[in-house]
């Protein structure tokens, strides 16, 4: 719903992945699901790039593409811990995407996007924040 609102207010298009949401986006384009290939198609064209987190983090990077993560939230009931939220904050850390936790973050991070990050870093502080992030899982 943040990006349908902020959509109406931007000078360029939006289009939304919205996957199996009851939400329709009324301010932007959307589509429910699309192949790797069409994704990478998306992903090429856009001029940021807008995700919660997961693999698509990874596909933005390798894209090229400035990406904004704005993470599920444990206070929301979206997910069970704040995992999204560690692991967004550690590549935002590495100028690898812009975190994103409210709606004021995300419209300011759309209106000056940042640059794509060159080339990822060693992986090994990513590697132990999402370490911790399983670990607490299993507590």
């Amino acid at each position: 719903r943040w990006m349908d609102e902020i959509a109406e207010r931007l000078d360029e298009p939006v289009v939304q992945q919205i996957g199996s949401a009851r939400y329709l986006p009324s301010h932007s384009k959307y589509f429910r699901f699309c192949t790797s290939y069409e994704m990478q198609e998306w992903l090429l064209k856009a001029h940021v790039v807008v995700t919660h987190g997961g693999s698509s983090i990874k596909e933005i990077i390798q894209a090229g593409r400035p990406g904004v993560v704005v993470p599920r939230l444990r206070k929301h009931r979206e997910v069970i811990d704040d995992h999204q939220v560690d692991l967004g904050a550690a590549l935002a850390q590495r100028g690898l995407i812009t975190l994103a936790l409210d709606i004021q973050s995300l419209e300011t991070a759309l209106r000056a996007p940042p640059l794509p990050a060159a080339a990822l870093p060693s992986p090994e502080p990513l590697i132990r924040v999402l370490r911790k992030s399983i670990d607490r899982l299993g507590s």
